[in-house]
C-alpha cells in the first residue's frame, strides 16, 4: 500500500502589524498546522516589493523561523508570506500575506561649510522632511523642508567653530548628527585714513 501526507498550511506569526528597524536583522515566525499532525520539512518565504512578490528565503528544516540579514527591506510597509512543506516534500498553498512597516531615523548627514565669517552650512542626505544645525553651542531650527543649505545670519569670530545638522525623517524621527569644524580667519581691510576739522 502507498501512503501520502495531506498538505501543511503555514500561517505569520511575526512581524504582523508592527514595527521593524531596517538597519537590524528582522526574524520571521510561523505556525504550521497539517491533519495528519507530521512535522513539516521546510519553508519558503517570499515578499512584496510593489509589483512582484520576490523571494526572501528558504528553511530546509522543520524550524518555523526565518531570519533576513540587515538592510533587506527599505523604509515604508512590508507585505511577506510564507508556505510549508509537507513529510513528503510537496509545498503547501501560500498564507495570507501579513503586514508590517519598516521604520528608520535617516542616516547622520555629510556636513560642510564655508570659513567665512557669514558661513554657509550645506550637508547631504536621504529622506529628510525636517533639519535643524547647531553652530558653537547655539541652535537654529528645526525648520521644515528638503533644502540642504544654510546661512548663518550671526558673525563669526576669528577662530574654530564646529556645526552639526540633524535631519528628520518622515516618521518623525531624528537622524544622529552630522558634524563639520572649520577655522575662521578674518583678513584686514584697507588702512583707514581719518582727517577731521577740529575747533
Amino acid at each position: 500500500f502507498v501512503t501520502s501526507d495531506r498538505e501543511t498550511t503555514a500561517t505569520p506569526s511575526t512581524p504582523v502589524s508592527s514595527y521593524r528597524n531596517p538597519r537590524s536583522p528582522i526574524t520571521f515566525s510561523w505556525t504550521t498546522s497539517n491533519t495528519t499532525g507530521s512535522t513539516p520539512t521546510g519553508a519558503d518565504l517570499q515578499y512584496y516589493n510593489g509589483t512582484d512578490w520576490v523571494d526572501l528565503g528558504h528553511v530546509d528544516s522543520s524550524a518555523n523561523t526565518f531570519t533576513a540579514p540587515a538592510n533587506t527591506f527599505t523604509v515604508g510597509s512590508v507585505q511577506w508570506r510564507v508556505r510549508a512543506y509537507n513529510a513528503d516534500g510537496v509545498a503547501g498553498p501560500w498564507s495570507a500575506y501579513a503586514t508590517f512597516t519598516v521604520v528608520a531615523a535617516p542616516l547622520a548627514p555629510t556636513v560642510s561649510a564655508d570659513a567665512v565669517p557669514f558661513a554657509t552650512i550645506r550637508w547631504q542626505v536621504d529622506g529628510q522632511q525636517a533639519w535643524r544645525a547647531t553652530v558653537d553651542g547655539k541652535t537654529y531650527g528645526p525648520y521644515f523642508g528638503t533644502e540642504k543649505s544654510f546661512t548663518l545670519p550671526d558673525y563669526l569670530a576669528d577662530g574654530e567653530h564646529t556645526v552639526t545638522v540633524e535631519v528628520q525623517g518622515q516618521y518623525g524621527l531624528w537622524s544622529g548628527p552630522g558634524s563639520f569644524t572649520f577655522t575662521v580667519t578674518n583678513q584686514p581691510g584697507d588702512q583707514i585714513s581719518l582727517q577731521g576739522d577740529f575747533g
